[in-house]
């Protein structure tokens, strides 16, 4: 999938978010990833479907003020090192400015990372998409 491809699914993704969230298992095809390292190699690397992603949504740890209009923007990839100081960057969606964001711990921005919250947000999510899936 490129990269135009994946934006615009992101986008769609968000504009139906409602519907997802009604029935995640009927949306189960993995559209991006989570990964975070720890030392000595990667300690997180998770493929996300279109409910995990719009579930995560749901949690403000996923959500920041976009730089360019003020309004909220959705994370949707993540990457980066779980201990402090290390190298991480995101990619997130603005739907009232319509931009796709890339920050990077280089970049002057206001986002704040936690991996081990977004990590634990993501497992949990997936973990409950699972099990209503099995039911």
């Amino acid at each position: 999938m490129n990269i135009q491809d994946k934006q615009k699914t992101i986008e769609e993704i968000y504009q139906r978010r409602l519907e997802i969230l009604s029935n995640p298992t009927a949306y189960t095809q993995k559209i991006t990833e989570f990964s975070a390292g720890g030392l000595g190699g990667c300690a997180y690397g998770k493929y996300v479907s279109a409910a995990e992603l719009a579930h995560c949504w749901e949690f403000d740890e996923f959500k920041f003020l976009c730089s360019e209009c003020g309004e909220t923007a959705y994370i949707y990839q993540f990457a980066g090192h779980v201990n402090g100081g290390g190298y991480w960057e995101l990619n997130a969606f603005c739907p009232k400015c319509h931009k796709h964001l890339h920050y990077s711990r280089r970049d002057f921005n206001p986002v704040k990372v936690n991996w081990s919250v977004l990590k634990r947000i993501a497992d949990n999510v997936s973990k409950q998409i699972q099990e209503k899936a099995h039911r």
